[in-house]
């Protein structure tokens, strides 16, 4: 008896042993799925998300400790279904937490890429906002400023055409925001004075076996046909500033008293290697027969800044300097230039010599060549040679005067006279300098200037160095 009592106990025990470890194995069971090696973690979520469910039914069933493991083994039901698999295993990221990340991190490219275009499409309605606000801006200053230089001295107004062509290629590229900036010294010089810009853009002009610098010819010869009123085009380089735009054209050198005052008389005309070629300015200059009026730097005749008159000379003489003859022998329009000028002595007698400063001083060099205060222009001629374009212009730029309105009409007569020998006689009964006492003070000025000038001849010994060095050299002229 007593020893089948004791396995009767054993049995007892053994049978509440099983069963008690039957009901520990309960919660676990979920996580057959996860544990047998033959289920792919591509399974189905919707058995994990199920999970929780379950032992959320299981907890009310008991109080003893037991259910305070299996409450620790389980899930926080508080965390959304969908995070429940991340507090089981990092295994689970390749299965669960990929397949429900897929959709947030596949929307994620496409917002960024709205988000880029939505940015885009700002900047540019911003940019296109400034560029309206600047245009009316300057529409407004060029309104401002119109006409109120009140010239009296002939040509005057839309006898008048500054010609400005380019096609945006060559050296001139290296000068930031160039375009913008001639554009604007330009338009403001007109506006002030009453004279009509132009810009062309010379690429309509190309012709095949020419360089671009030969369409400039084109270029002068198209401004005077859509300005039938203009008398005079003064073609100007990209490469330059007006840096007294108080300066007119008239009192300068367009004038038949102000030209005959500015002419070079007896001057040497230079060879591009700086030699003298044994022609001369011709003395008797008769201002009425002056149809193209230009100046030499060192190396001869620059065609950056030049004046032609409206008359069958000059349309004849445009002609012939285009002519395949001459675009074929020489590399440039202005090497041509020379040579007709040099080789024709009729034609020289319709080209009228100034000192260079008068209408092309350059921004480096001694004082026949070099900027002074009160010069019309400043030419970047040769800048490019030793990569200096930008840096030179940024340097002027900001010294160049701007037109103010009310504008100081005896500063504005003072600043031009400094830079004018002019015989003040020339302006006129309505003129601000028609008295005889301007008169007896410009002979004054004018004695003065040339005190100045013998002073500076002597200096120019010492000065000869620097000016070979910062000068452009042969055959840059304005490129």
């Amino acid at each position: 008896m007593k020893v089948t009592r004791k396995f009767q106990l054993i049995g007892a025990f053994a049978l509440i042993s099983i069963a008690a470890l039957i009901y520990l194995s309960i919660p676990y069971a979920r996580h057959l799925d996860d544990i047998l090696p033959w289920k792919s973690h591509g399974g189905e979520v919707t058995v994990q998300e199920d999970a929780p469910v379950t032992v959320v039914v299981e907890q009310p069933q008991s109080e003893s400790p037991v259910d305070e493991s299996k409450s620790e083994a389980t899930v926080d039901t508080d965390t959304p279904a969908k995070e429940q698999p991340q507090t089981e295993s990092g295994d689970d990221e390749n299965s669960t937490d990929a397949a429900i990340a897929t959709p947030t991190d596949a929307s994620e490219p496409t917002t960024e890429s709205e988000q880029e275009k939505i940015d885009e499409a700002t900047e540019e309605a911003d940019a296109e906002a400034l560029q309206q606000a600047y245009a009316e801006d300057r529409q407004a200053r060029l309104a401002e400023i119109q006409g109120k230089a009140q010239d009296t001295l002939e040509p005057k107004g839309n006898k008048i055409v500054v010609l400005t062509a380019t096609d945006g290629k060559g050296h001139n590229n290296e000068i930031n925001n160039l375009f913008d900036m001639v554009t604007e010294n330009r338009e403001e010089y007109c506006a002030f004075h009453d004279y009509t810009y132009q810009f062309s853009n010379i690429s309509q002009f190309q012709r095949e076996g020419r360089i671009a610098v030969w369409n400039k010819i084109p270029a002068v010869q198209n401004a005077f046909d859509i300005n039938p009123d203009a008398e005079w085009v003064w073609w100007l380089d990209m490469d330059i500033i007006i840096m007294t735009p108080l300066q007119d054209l008239a009192s300068l050198v367009l004038n038949p008293d102000s030209m005959l005052e500015q002419i070079a008389y007896d001057a040497p005309i230079k060879l591009g290697n700086e030699k003298p070629s044994g022609v001369t300015v011709s003395r008797d200059v008769d201002p009425s027969k002056i149809d193209l009026i230009i100046a030499q730097d060192h190396a001869g005749v620059n065609a950056g800044s030049m004046l032609f008159r409206r008359s069958d000379w000059t349309f004849s003489f445009l002609d012939m300097w285009v002519d395949p003859v001459y675009v074929d022998r020489f590399r440039n329009e202005q090497d041509a230039l020379s040579h007709i000028i040099l080789q024709h002595e009729k034609i020289r007698e319709h080209v009228g010599f100034v000192p260079q400063r008068v209408i092309n001083a350059y921004s480096v060099g001694g004082n026949e060549m070099g900027w002074r205060d009160g010069d019309i222009l400043v030419h970047f001629a040769g800048c490019w040679v030793d990569k200096k374009c930008n840096e030179r212009w940024q340097d002027f730029w900001p010294r160049r005067t701007v037109v103010e309105v009310p504008l100081d009409n005896s500063a504005a007569a003072e600043s031009v006279e400094a830079n004018n020998e002019v015989d003040s006689a020339a302006a006129g009964p309505d003129g601000a300098n028609g008295d005889e006492g301007d008169g007896e003070k410009k002979d004054d000025a004018a004695g003065e200037k040339k005190e100045e000038k013998e002073g500076d001849e002597k200096e120019e010994d010492t000065e000869d160095s620097e000016k070979k060095e910062d000068a452009p050299q042969e055959g840059e002229g304005s490129r």
